[in-house]
Protein backbone atom coordinates (compact mmCIF):
# COMPACT_ATOMS: atom_id res chain seq x y z
CA UNK A 1 0.00 0.00 0.00
CA UNK A 2 1.55 3.39 -0.93
CA UNK A 3 4.68 1.85 -1.53
CA UNK A 4 7.18 3.72 -4.41
CA UNK A 5 9.15 1.87 -6.77
CA UNK A 6 12.78 2.42 -4.83
CA UNK A 7 11.55 0.82 -1.81
CA UNK A 8 10.14 -2.16 -4.02
CA UNK A 9 14.12 -2.42 -5.91
CA UNK A 10 14.94 -2.17 -1.84
CA UNK A 11 13.49 -5.05 -0.93
CA UNK A 12 13.35 -7.20 -4.27
CA UNK A 13 17.55 -6.65 -4.24
CA UNK A 14 18.01 -6.71 -0.39
CA UNK A 15 20.19 -2.90 -0.81
CA UNK A 16 19.78 -0.22 1.35
CA UNK A 17 17.16 2.51 -0.73
CA UNK A 18 20.26 5.39 -0.71
CA UNK A 19 22.23 3.23 -2.49
CA UNK A 20 19.86 2.89 -5.68
CA UNK A 21 20.65 5.44 -8.23
CA UNK A 22 19.70 7.75 -10.77
CA UNK A 23 15.90 6.64 -12.44
CA UNK A 24 13.03 9.01 -13.15
CA UNK A 25 11.97 11.58 -10.48
CA UNK A 26 9.20 9.85 -9.31
CA UNK A 27 11.18 6.79 -8.05
CA UNK A 28 10.97 8.03 -4.63
CA UNK A 29 7.52 10.21 -4.62
CA UNK A 30 4.60 8.19 -6.54
CA UNK A 31 2.98 5.66 -4.06
CA UNK A 32 1.84 2.22 -6.01
CA UNK A 33 -0.71 -0.46 -4.62
CA UNK A 34 0.21 -3.76 -5.38
CA UNK A 35 -1.44 -7.20 -5.08
CA UNK A 36 0.53 -9.86 -6.28
CA UNK A 37 -0.01 -13.79 -5.91
CA UNK A 38 2.47 -16.43 -7.22
CA UNK A 39 1.67 -18.94 -9.85
CA UNK A 40 1.84 -22.46 -8.26
CA UNK A 41 3.81 -25.46 -10.46
CA UNK A 42 1.74 -28.36 -11.12
CA UNK A 43 2.15 -30.68 -8.28
CA UNK A 44 4.88 -28.45 -6.00
CA UNK A 45 4.44 -26.20 -3.67
CA UNK A 46 4.75 -22.69 -3.59
CA UNK A 47 8.20 -21.87 -2.46
CA UNK A 48 7.62 -19.24 0.24
CA UNK A 49 11.15 -18.21 1.26
CA UNK A 50 12.46 -15.16 1.65
CA UNK A 51 14.96 -15.15 -1.63
CA UNK A 52 11.78 -16.76 -4.20
CA UNK A 53 9.67 -13.63 -2.97
CA UNK A 54 12.40 -11.30 -3.61
CA UNK A 55 12.83 -13.22 -7.09
CA UNK A 56 9.25 -12.77 -8.06
CA UNK A 57 9.36 -8.97 -7.13
CA UNK A 58 12.09 -8.72 -9.19
CA UNK A 59 10.22 -10.60 -12.05
CA UNK A 60 7.37 -8.12 -11.34
CA UNK A 61 9.09 -5.28 -11.89
CA UNK A 62 10.56 -5.90 -14.86
CA UNK A 63 6.88 -7.05 -16.26
CA UNK A 64 4.57 -3.94 -14.78
CA UNK A 65 7.75 -1.32 -14.53
CA UNK A 66 9.85 -2.02 -17.51
CA UNK A 67 12.59 -1.73 -14.67
CA UNK A 68 15.97 -2.51 -16.54
CA UNK A 69 19.40 -1.42 -14.22
CA UNK A 70 22.67 -2.77 -13.74
CA UNK A 71 24.56 -2.98 -10.53
CA UNK A 72 28.14 -0.52 -9.88
CA UNK A 73 30.51 0.66 -6.94
CA UNK A 74 31.30 3.45 -5.35
CA UNK A 75 33.57 4.74 -3.25
CA UNK A 76 31.32 5.71 -0.18
CA UNK A 77 31.84 6.64 3.55
CA UNK A 78 31.12 2.63 5.53
CA UNK A 79 31.59 1.76 8.87
CA UNK A 80 34.08 -1.05 9.97
CA UNK A 81 33.00 -3.73 13.02
CA UNK A 82 35.73 -4.31 14.93
CA UNK A 83 36.62 -5.97 18.31
CA UNK A 84 37.04 -3.33 21.24
CA UNK A 85 39.88 -4.13 23.75
CA UNK A 86 38.68 -6.42 25.89
CA UNK A 87 35.81 -7.94 23.90
CA UNK A 88 34.19 -9.17 22.24
CA UNK A 89 31.63 -10.14 25.55
CA UNK A 90 27.97 -11.78 26.33
CA UNK A 91 27.57 -13.26 23.17
CA UNK A 92 25.98 -16.49 23.97
CA UNK A 93 26.07 -19.64 21.88
CA UNK A 94 22.75 -19.95 19.25
CA UNK A 95 19.99 -21.79 21.03
CA UNK A 96 18.20 -21.99 17.70
CA UNK A 97 19.69 -22.25 13.58
CA UNK A 98 17.08 -19.39 12.15
CA UNK A 99 18.65 -15.39 12.82
CA UNK A 100 16.67 -13.14 13.56
CA UNK A 101 16.04 -9.74 15.17
CA UNK A 102 13.60 -8.06 17.22
CA UNK A 103 14.20 -4.14 17.48
CA UNK A 104 11.89 -1.51 19.35
CA UNK A 105 13.86 1.65 18.60
CA UNK A 106 16.29 1.18 21.81
CA UNK A 107 16.46 -2.49 22.73
CA UNK A 108 17.05 -5.11 20.52
CA UNK A 109 17.75 -9.09 21.10
CA UNK A 110 19.29 -10.97 18.53
CA UNK A 111 18.88 -15.01 18.06
CA UNK A 112 21.49 -17.15 15.91
CA UNK A 113 22.86 -13.97 14.65
CA UNK A 114 26.36 -13.45 12.69
CA UNK A 115 28.54 -10.85 13.21
CA UNK A 116 28.51 -10.79 9.10
CA UNK A 117 24.37 -10.33 9.27
CA UNK A 118 24.53 -7.93 12.57
CA UNK A 119 26.79 -5.13 10.23
CA UNK A 120 25.18 -5.90 7.23
CA UNK A 121 21.56 -6.05 8.42
CA UNK A 122 20.98 -4.68 11.82
CA UNK A 123 23.84 -1.69 12.12
CA UNK A 124 23.55 -0.97 8.62
CA UNK A 125 20.04 0.13 9.24
CA UNK A 126 20.94 1.87 12.54
CA UNK A 127 24.11 3.92 10.99
CA UNK A 128 22.20 4.70 8.02
CA UNK A 129 25.57 3.72 6.33
CA UNK A 130 27.10 0.21 5.09
CA UNK A 131 28.49 -1.59 8.14
CA UNK A 132 31.23 -3.91 7.22
CA UNK A 133 32.03 -6.99 9.65
CA UNK A 134 35.58 -7.14 9.91
CA UNK A 135 35.63 -8.59 13.50
CA UNK A 136 36.98 -12.17 12.64
CA UNK A 137 34.06 -13.69 14.83
CA UNK A 138 32.39 -17.17 13.53
CA UNK A 139 29.69 -18.60 14.63
CA UNK A 140 25.96 -17.90 15.36
CA UNK A 141 25.13 -15.83 18.75
CA UNK A 142 21.96 -14.90 20.82
CA UNK A 143 22.79 -11.48 22.57
CA UNK A 144 21.18 -8.14 23.52
CA UNK A 145 21.52 -4.53 23.03
CA UNK A 146 19.51 -1.04 24.96
CA UNK A 147 20.52 2.14 23.70
CA UNK A 148 19.12 5.27 23.74
CA UNK A 149 18.35 6.78 20.14
CA UNK A 150 19.27 9.94 18.67
CA UNK A 151 18.17 12.29 16.47
CA UNK A 152 19.90 13.48 13.43
CA UNK A 153 20.24 13.61 9.84
CA UNK A 154 21.58 10.49 7.57
CA UNK A 155 24.94 9.68 7.92
CA UNK A 156 27.63 10.92 10.69
CA UNK A 157 28.87 14.22 9.71
CA UNK A 158 32.53 13.81 8.39
CA UNK A 159 32.16 9.99 7.97
CA UNK A 160 32.69 10.26 11.85
CA UNK A 161 29.95 8.09 14.04
CA UNK A 162 28.09 10.58 16.68
CA UNK A 163 26.92 10.74 19.79
CA UNK A 164 23.38 10.60 21.18
CA UNK A 165 22.01 13.99 22.66
CA UNK A 166 20.06 12.60 25.24
CA UNK A 167 22.55 11.86 28.11
CA UNK A 168 20.16 9.30 30.23
CA UNK A 169 21.44 6.33 28.74
CA UNK A 170 24.35 5.19 25.83
CA UNK A 171 24.50 5.84 22.45
CA UNK A 172 24.50 2.76 20.30
CA UNK A 173 28.29 3.11 19.64
CA UNK A 174 29.02 3.57 23.31
CA UNK A 175 26.20 0.25 24.12
CA UNK A 176 28.38 -1.74 21.45
CA UNK A 177 31.69 -1.13 22.97
CA UNK A 178 30.09 -1.36 26.55
CA UNK A 179 27.43 -4.04 26.04
CA UNK A 180 29.22 -6.42 23.49
CA UNK A 181 32.98 -5.49 23.25
CA UNK A 182 32.81 -4.14 19.52
CA UNK A 183 32.98 -1.06 17.78
CA UNK A 184 32.35 0.84 14.68
CA UNK A 185 35.09 2.52 12.85
CA UNK A 186 34.54 5.00 10.00
CA UNK A 187 36.43 5.01 6.59
CA UNK A 188 35.89 4.91 2.54
CA UNK A 189 35.38 1.39 1.02
CA UNK A 190 33.91 0.26 -2.57
CA UNK A 191 30.03 -0.13 -2.10
CA UNK A 192 27.40 -2.07 -4.24
CA UNK A 193 25.18 0.28 -5.77
CA UNK A 194 21.92 0.07 -8.05
CA UNK A 195 21.84 1.90 -11.41
CA UNK A 196 18.41 2.33 -12.87
CA UNK A 197 18.76 2.63 -16.29
CA UNK A 198 14.83 2.55 -17.17
CA UNK A 199 11.23 2.47 -15.41
CA UNK A 200 8.01 3.59 -16.51
CA UNK A 201 4.63 3.81 -14.64
CA UNK A 202 2.60 1.29 -14.92
CA UNK A 203 -1.00 0.73 -16.00
CA UNK A 204 -3.51 -0.25 -13.47
CA UNK A 205 -4.53 -4.24 -14.26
Amino acid sequence: MNITLKMLISFAYDIPADRILQGPSWLDSDGHEILAKPDAEAGQPIDTSMRAIRIRTQLLLADRFKLALHKDTRQLTIFKLLVDKNGPKHLRAANGTAPDWVNNGHHVDCLAMTMELFAKGFLTEQMRLPVIDQTGIKGSFDFSMDWVPEERSPGPPEGEPSAASDLSGPSILTALREQLGLKLEAGKGSVEVLIVDHAQKPSEN
